[in-house]
């Protein structure tokens, strides 16, 4: 579970960093579609790759449970992750023009 809290992390993370290039009404309005990134990647992870062929069947995942509540709830976490780090790079970005010139 560690790998893939880091590599959920990480895909976050590359994800906040693009997002951050954006201005900041831009980039607030779109992370709940970068969010989407690592929602994903978590199912995908967690289910199989029968999710990411097959988004609409409910048989798609060799996990027990629904796909969709895990989905939902990878979705809340990446939400969570790329609203937070997109603020810290977009405040690092900002910062660093203003300490450049």
């Amino acid at each position: 579970m560690t790998m893939f809290a880091l590599y959920f992390g990480l895909v976050a993370l590359l994800v906040a960093f693009f997002l951050s290039r954006a201005g900041w009404g831009k980039m607030l309005v779109l992370v709940p579609f970068g969010a989407l990134v690592p929602a994903y990647f978590g199912t995908g992870t967690m289910c199989g790759a029968d999710f990411v062929i097959r988004l609409t069947a409910a048989e798609s995942c060799t996990v027990p449970g629904a796909p969709y509540e895990l989905f939902a709830a990878y979705f809340v976490f990446g939400l969570v992750a790329v609203l937070g780090a997109s603020v810290i790079v977009k405040s690092g970005r900002v910062l660093l023009t203003k300490l450049r010139g």
